[in-house]
């Protein structure tokens, strides 16, 4: 995964730069105004008010606007390839999440990152009505030991609520996900569009990170 990012990311960052804005402030803000997901210690630009739908679809790629709540902090990001369904998407600092259907299944470069995850039985319960699944998280420690967490998950809600998105409401199917485990509980929240994609979805990554809010912006 390292060496993918290193290989790739001087074209991917050169990338994020959205064309066909209206102004060139505008373009400026978009190409080197993000703020960072790493720290989320910066004041964070709020890119809903900047990304629209004209310079969305003027980019010609798949865009991922990707929040940290916890830290403050969103970014843009673009996709940086597809292994047997599994997409990598890549943000300007260098931080890369790895979506199995809309489902995160990897982070790196966060500090506290989700390692892998097991969800074959998560994309029962979302795509094929199943009640109830089982999901595996994996973490490093401070010792490089990986550390497994368990969590029993129960879906509910399926009924339609347009998924909010910086370039409008977008018509979709909500799923809410609750999961506990030992020592927490939490609730993810699915918006699966028309055409089957999760279009927005509000995810935990770990103790560390927090959730994820990301937002499938390309038509």
């Amino acid at each position: 995964m390292r060496r993918l990012i290193s290989r790739a990311a001087g074209a991917t960052l050169l990338a994020l730069a959205l064309v066909g804005c209206s102004s060139s402030s505008e373009t400026n803000l978009l190409s080197s105004g993000l703020a960072r997901l790493k720290a989320g210690k910066a004041e964070p630009q709020d890119l809903r008010k900047i990304v629209t739908r004209a310079n969305v679809a003027a980019e010609g790629k798949p865009i991922l606007l990707i929040e940290l709540p916890d830290r403050k902090a969103q970014a843009l990001a673009t996709q940086l390839g597809n292994n047997g369904g599994v997409e990598t998407w890549l943000s300007p600092d260098g931080v890369s999440v790895s979506l199995n259907r809309g489902i995160v299944v990897a982070t790196r470069g966060l500090g506290g990152d989700l390692m892998t995850a097991d969800i074959a039985e998560v994309l029962a319960g979302l795509y094929n009505g199943a009640p109830r699944a089982t999901r595996i998280h994996r973490y490093l420690d401070g010792e490089d030991t990986v550390q497994v967490a368990a969590f029993i998950c129960d879906y509910t809600n399926r009924g339609g609520e347009p998924a909010r998105t910086a370039v409008g409401d977008i018509p979709a199917i909500r799923i809410d996900e609750s999961c506990a485990g030992p020592d927490l509980t939490f609730e993810n929240r699915y918006w699966i569009g028309q055409d089957g994609r999760v279009r927005k979805a509000r995810q935990w990554i770990g103790p560390k990170v927090g959730f994820m809010v990301s937002e499938r912006l390309d038509d």
